[in-house]
């Protein structure tokens, strides 16, 4: 029996065929979720992520076994499946908006979105622009769009789609209220020079990541984990302030965006320190929401060598990871 390394040349035949075929997918939704109502676009969401959340098996155990690993000790078992449910659905709503968002423009934006602590939150930008602190909570594709219609335009870093293919498309909608997308290769230089105009830069920070990337080993919900750390070094460098902003699906059809005051970081903190700082208010809203986090995402990749027996299922041990929580010397809580 062959192994299926043995052929590469099979293999990338698969995938073109899978990518060709995600594409046509993503090309026919983008065309038909715009000409329905909002009331259809909403009801099929919901449709959606019921299907997911019943026919993906892998996606519906991660996301129980990150519930359990956080709520387990504090919430009845019973409770964690509606909320691993109501996950999917806002997933499922995030990505039809992002199609449906081909319907929104300058003229019609207000009917779709309204803000909370916009003012306050204008004044520091105009001072010094800012780094808005990003996570995927609620409608988090839409927190670009409603904010570049009242003017808020600056650089949001995106993650590389493993489909290329699926960029162009996704790269548009996201640019259509006039924000730049920045891909990763070459990111901080980018950043830098538009922090040191006094612009807006947007980063995602609730990412898991190679320990190899610029990043940090911190404890999220009281395991540990690795994610990003360019907003903290982009601080360091540049002095702007991190501002956090969100944006709630409401039941209507409309977005809510909540631009949050600045996190309180001292001069004198580094990194690693503010890496920790904003997961600690990432936390507390997470708690007040959890059906609006993104939990069958694999948040927990890496077994702590440390205590291996609270590693979800589908955790592995890295040296790579084990040596950099050696030199970070990070403990758990």
């Amino acid at each position: 029996m062959s192994s299926l390394s043995t052929n590469p040349g099979k293999i990338s035949c698969l995938k073109k065929l899978r990518y060709r075929a995600e594409w046509f997918g993503v090309w026919l939704l983008a065309r038909l979720v715009p000409l329905l109502p909002r009331k259809g676009s909403l009801l099929l969401a919901r449709v959606l992520g019921d299907i997911w959340f019943f026919l993906d098996t892998n996606a519906r155990k991660v996301a129980l076994a990150n519930l359990r690993l956080v709520f387990g000790h504090t919430m009845p078992s019973q409770s964690l499946p509606p909320i691993a449910r109501q996950s999917f659905r806002t997933l499922a709503r995030t990505a039809l908006d992002m199609m449906w968002a081909r319907r929104l423009n300058g003229s019609n934006f207000a009917e779709w979105f309204f803000y909370e602590g916009l003012e306050a939150g204008e004044k520091i930008i105009k001072e010094r622009g800012a780094i808005i602190v990003l996570y995927h909570f609620g409608a988090f594709e839409w927190v670009g769009l409603g904010m570049g219609y009242k003017g808020w335009q600056g650089a949001a870093l995106t993650q590389e789609f493993k489909n290329p293919l699926l960029a162009p498309l996704y790269n548009t909608i996201r640019a259509s209220s006039g924000q730049q997308v920045v891909t990763r290769r070459g990111a901080l230089l980018h950043l830098l020079r538009k922090l040191g105009r006094r612009g807006l830069v947007g980063i995602l920070v609730d990412l898991t990541l190679p320990p190899t990337q610029p990043s940090r080993i911190v404890s999220v919900f009281g395991y540990l984990t690795n994610v990003p750390s360019i907003h903290a070094i982009l601080h360091k460098r540049t002095g702007a302030p991190l501002i956090p902003i969100e944006a709630i699906p409401e039941p209507d059809g409309r977005c809510r965006i909540v631009v949050h005051p600045a996190l309180p970081v001292c001069r004198d903190m580094d990194e690693g320190e503010i890496v920790r700082l904003t997961w600690q208010f990432l936390q507390e809203r997470i708690r007040a929401h959890p059906e609006l986090w993104i939990w069958p995402y694999k948040h927990w990749r890496f077994v702590n060598p440390n205590n291996p027996a609270s590693a979800p299922f589908y955790a592995n041990r890295s040296s790579v990871f084990d040596k950099k929580l050696r030199l970070e010397g990070v403990a758990d809580n």
